[in-house]
């Protein structure tokens, strides 16, 4: 459907006729970004708290609609990355509640997942 569409079915209908049921109002959807981007840079900074590099903070909402960031971080051992990790974790267990799923297996990588249950 185009815009033309839609201004067709407003002139024939002249009302709402379809609202998605599970959309957020806009001012919680902007409490829920304010609240993210607070989390997301918190974690950056305990990020860098442990020594990682080349942190990354991205706000890949415009382009997907299953999160609001992405954060990179760069390690240089395993146990810089347990340590991120770990520290990650702490911080977003003790001043935001939450704890991720994400990936423990040893990796040159970790995935550490804040997203709703």
């Amino acid at each position: 459907m185009n815009e033309e569409d839609l201004e067709k079915l407003l002139d024939e209908y002249g009302e709402v006729i379809y609202t998605n049921p599970h959309r957020s109002s806009p001012s919680a959807e902007a409490d829920d970004d304010a609240e993210s981007l607070s989390l997301a840079v918190a974690l950056a900074k305990a990020a860098n708290d442990v020594k990682a590099v080349d942190i990354q903070v991205l706000c890949v909402k415009p382009l997907v609609y299953w999160t609001r960031f992405f954060i990179i971080a760069t390690a240089f051992s395993r146990p810089q990355i347990d340590a991120i990790g770990s520290k990650i974790r702490d911080i977003a267990e003790q001043q935001f509640k939450t704890a991720p799923r994400g990936d423990t297996k040893p990796n040159s990588w970790t995935l550490l997942d804040f997203g709703s249950p």
